[in-house]
């Protein structure tokens, strides 16, 4: 794994530490190995990413694949988060 790899995935480590407060990996890699896994649903913006296929698949949830029909919420817009969120942090994430 390249220089420029290896810092990547150091900050997302330290990104989610600090975010999350715990130590939760957005990357895989085996140490041998010269590609590194993004788990691309944690990112801010995931729409860039196409998917091309499932990896994983025997813990795959298929209830979760189509969720079509389900109802939506916004998170901005549930008093008990909006509340949490500026008691910690004093404004709403933009």
């Amino acid at each position: 794994m390249g220089t420029r790899a290896r810092l990547l995935q150091f900050l997302a480590n330290r990104a989610a530490w600090l975010l999350l407060g715990m130590r939760h990996s957005l990357t895989f890699e085996f140490p041998d190995s010269q590609n590194m896994d993004l788990i691309v649903g944690t990112f801010d913006d995931p729409s860039r990413f196409k998917p091309v296929h499932h990896f994983g698949v025997e813990s795959m949830h298929l209830l979760w694949i189509n969720t079509e029909g389900l109802p939506e919420y916004r998170v901005d817009e549930y008093k008990p988060v909006v509340d949490r969120w500026m008691k910690s942090v004093g404004k709403l994430p933009e």
